[in-house]
């Protein structure tokens, strides 16, 4: 039976948010077999057929993003972090790529703002694409450090440390 409901109450150990991270890896190549099959069935069966793989296979993979995105709550809620956090992830990113859009704009419409480009960067595309994706991967290990930190030894905001118990979310 497929279990909808959400729980991000309480803690997960880091043990178990281990086990919960390779099961969610392996689980999700169910929808990336059934990509493939739809790029296959697509070419050499009939279009639709792989359309309708695809489908099925975007479902389940977002089932399971729905699932691990509760695990990682609940992971951050052992260091004593609020799953709030996980919200800024796509903000950065959402940040950072109306910063690359309004600078792709303005140098390719504005032929007097290409030199000024030139001189903020010089010839180097390269150094502004270090400084476009750096906040994305700065944030993003910050988030893969809190994750693979050890929890808050005894309670914490979020309650005590959970159990095996606990921790199976799938």
């Amino acid at each position: 039976m497929i279990n909808l409901s959400w729980n991000t109450q309480g803690r997960i150990a880091l043990k178990d948010y281990r086990k919960e991270r390779w099961r969610h890896f392996f689980f999700c190549l169910i929808p990336v077999g059934l990509f493939i099959a739809g790029t296959v069935a697509a070419v050499s069966i009939d279009p639709l057929v792989g359309a309708g793989a695809y489908i099925i296979g975007a479902i389940v993979l977002l089932y399971y993003r729905y699932r691990f995105l509760q695990v990682m709550i609940r992971r951050l809620h052992d260091v004593n972090m609020s799953g709030k956090l996980l919200i800024m992830s796509p903000v950065v990113m959402l940040i950072v790529l109306a910063f690359v859009a309004v600078f792709v704009f303005y140098s390719l419409s504005s032929a007097s703002l290409g030199p000024t480009v030139g001189k903020w960067f010089g010839d180097s595309s390269g150094l502004a694409g270090i400084i476009i994706i750096l906040p994305i991967v700065a944030f993003n290990l910050f988030l893969r450090y809190q994750m693979n930190r050890e929890g808050t030894p005894g309670a914490n905001r979020y309650g005590a440390p959970s159990g095996t118990a606990q921790a199976n979310v799938f």
